[in-house]
């Protein structure tokens, strides 16, 4: 399954043509996804939430149901989170996944899994009806997505499953374009739109503020668009309601804590409250 490490592009285009801009031809083409990317993500996150499922069933038999005990404590620090730290690296070694996006989501789904075994010995974040519920508590210590809880502590179940199928598909159709776009443009010119020679002694000069911020939306339309994919599955195999994990944070900001708070990773933002 992983004999394509796809570390270079070697997609051919399918449609191609050129645009004339200041006396240049610029080449530009349009190449098809690759389904080997894709299958290997689908492996990828079947095994984290095979992996994760028995970490969540550990986690609730030795740290929930010992809380404030030594312990949940040894065990907890001791095992449960140095294990979920060092895994991805011999995972990655194992499959010789060389695809910067395989490396992340193999990383970051095990980092969540190590700030959420935190939440469950100190008692926080996670609500008492879910911990209880060893189903309940699988899916919300595998996900990558946030979850939406009514007042009870309880999961909120989606009405209709197709249409918010349909919507998710929307949302990540329309991010996959703008990443493939953005991707397209910066690539070529090494992640900098602007040159900023000489421009060191002064971070906040705009060439410096322009390039971080076309890296910034970059990073946006990537965790926007595997929130959406995980997000539609999970809502279509278990009707539970999930949250994107960024909300427009590049427009939509009103302010630094409104960036940070409420729109950009939410995820990450929710367990690091722990």
């Amino acid at each position: 399954m992983f004999a394509n490490k796809l570390d270079t592009d070697v997609r051919t285009s399918v449609v191609s043509f050129t645009i004339p801009i200041g006396g240049d031809d610029i080449h530009l083409g349009l190449v098809l996804s690759s389904l080997d990317f894709w299958n290997q993500l689908t492996l990828v996150m079947i095994m984290q939430a095979a992996i994760g499922s028995l970490i969540a069933l550990f986690v609730q038999s030795f740290i929930i149901k010992k809380r404030d005990s030594l312990t949940s404590y040894l065990v907890g620090y001791g095992i449960v989170i140095p294990f979920a730290i060092c895994l991805p690296f011999y995972l990655i070694e194992i499959l010789e996944i060389k695809n910067t996006v395989l490396m992340a989501t193999t990383g970051g789904a095990f980092a969540l899994q190590a700030l959420r075994c935190v939440a469950a010995m100190h008692g926080t974040t996670t609500p008492t009806a879910v911990e209880m519920n060893r189903f309940h508590y699988c899916i919300y210590f595998c996900s990558i997505v946030d979850l939406e809880y009514n007042k009870q502590g309880r999961f909120v179940y989606v009405r209709n499953r197709s249409q918010v199928a349909i919507e998710k598909l929307k949302t990540l159709a329309k991010s996959v374009v703008l990443l493939g776009s953005m991707y397209s443009i910066l690539e070529p010119i090494g992640y900098k739109p602007f040159e900023e020679e000489n421009l060191y002694y002064s971070t906040l000069h705009w060439k410096h503020v322009l390039n971080n911020f076309s890296l910034a939306y970059l990073w946006h339309l990537c965790l926007l668009s595997g929130s959406s994919a995980f997000g539609m599955i999970l809502a279509c195999v278990t009707g539970i309601k999930t949250k994107d994990m960024t909300n427009n944070p590049m427009f939509g900001s009103c302010s630094p804590s409104d960036f940070w708070g409420r729109r950009w990773n939410n995820v990450v933002h929710k367990v690091l409250k722990v």
